[in-house]
């Protein structure tokens, strides 16, 4: 149900001239009108209609900040960013914008990672603020897309967050769009990023609607907990895996951090100490559980998670950047399950990475 709606792209009108934002919001919370049957993730969410795209799929900075602005002061807890654009080392405007915005009003930006896959270190901004729930791309069987953009940011952080189906979704077509390939009178078909982000947004609103007192981040770390790992995908593919919201709604431990950054340790390799993190967990429900620490890895120089005696809910996680492998990402899973019969594992990716020596050559013409 739309119940306000706002133009920000200077196109003086909130119609969609292309069609992506309507596929978009169809998949979050349609109604099921039209088929009589198929609905969106979420389908009595409140819609907050923001166009920050003009008619020709274009938008300023300055434009898309305004309607995140405006989603937050009228009362939006997920917001979702079908849109990115290429990312840079320094805290961009939009990145700034996601994680100010974000700590002051408790909304959740839930944002695609781009389509730029399959090569690395090409997810996009906004997604690549640390407070952003960016979304990769895979298809029904869960294998990555060959588009959906992967890690790790330009400033070496641990991204996309997770991941959720981006190929081939159906949903409305606008009544003036022009994007999709027909699948139905009144549906198109279309892949990529922006596919995939409405279903976690979706999914994050009912876990909104289910918790009322938490907050955006708390909603990202349950999701990103509760998320079912590929085999085959690293972190910087896949996060922690694809969002299962039936999970998530029972998924009762979560870390306070949603990832685990360890940086790039560029040239010359001076310091070689192991570097340490601290895990913080949280178990929300009501019965005690007794939780087992364990570690996936790949690449050498992996360990098992410390608990310390003083902090049983606070283990560390350590890497050595001498085992690194140079030039490429040492990557892992610290783990925590619970021992009683029925397990809730939660899944925090961890990413490494050491920097080769690199040479800068003049060439000098004589003419």
């Amino acid at each position: 149900v739309e119940i306000a709606q706002k133009d920000f792209s200077g196109s003086k009108n909130t119609v969609d001239h292309v069609g992506h934002g309507t596929h978009v919001a169809s998949a979050l919370a349609g109604s099921g009108a039209k088929s009589g049957k198929h609905r969106g993730v979420a389908p009595g969410a409140k819609i907050l209609d923001a166009k920050v795209l003009d008619d020709e799929g274009s938008g300023e900075d300055s434009g898309i900040i305004a309607g995140m602005q405006w989603a937050a002061d009228n009362g939006a807890r997920v917001a979702n960013l079908s849109l990115g654009g290429e990312d840079a080392a320094e805290h961009d405007p939009l990145e700034a914008a996601v994680d100010r915005i974000s700590a002051a009003g408790g909304i959740l930006f839930v944002i695609a990672a781009g389509n730029e896959g399959p090569d690395a270190s090409t997810i996009g901004s906004p997604g690549s603020a640390a407070s952003a729930l960016i979304v990769g791309a895979v298809d029904r069987k869960d294998r990555i897309a060959d588009f959906s953009s992967t890690g790790p940011t330009a400033d070496g952080s641990l991204k996309p967050d997770l991941t959720a189906p981006g190929v081939g979704i159906v949903a409305a077509e606008a009544a003036k769009g022009t994007e999709g390939t027909p699948a139905a009178p009144g549906y198109v078909s279309m892949s990529g990023t922006s596919m995939a982000t409405p279903h976690v947004a979706g999914a994050a609103a009912v876990l909104a609607q289910r918790h009322p007192g938490w907050t955006g981040q708390r909603i990202k770390q349950a999701l990103t907990a509760s998320a079912r790992p590929s085999s085959g995908l690293s972190p910087l593919q896949q996060g922690t895996g694809r969002t299962d919201l039936a999970r998530a709604i029972t998924q009762s431990v979560a870390s306070e951090q949603t990832s685990v950054n360890f940086g790039t340790q560029l040239w010359p390799h001076g310091d070689d100490e192991p570097l340490t993190r601290r895990i913080t967990y949280r178990h929300d429900g009501t019965e005690p559980v007794t939780l087992k620490l364990s570690t996936e890895t790949a690449g050498p120089g992996g360990g098992r998670p410390h608990r310390p005696d003083s902090s049983p809910s606070a283990p560390t996680a350590s890497a050595s950047p001498r085992a690194a492998p140079p030039g490429g990402p040492h990557r892992g899973h610290p783990d925590r399950q619970s021992g009683r019969r029925v397990h809730r594992r939660a899944r925090r990716p961890g990413h490494r990475g050491r920097a080769e020596r690199t040479y800068l050559l003049r060439r000098a013409a004589r003419g």
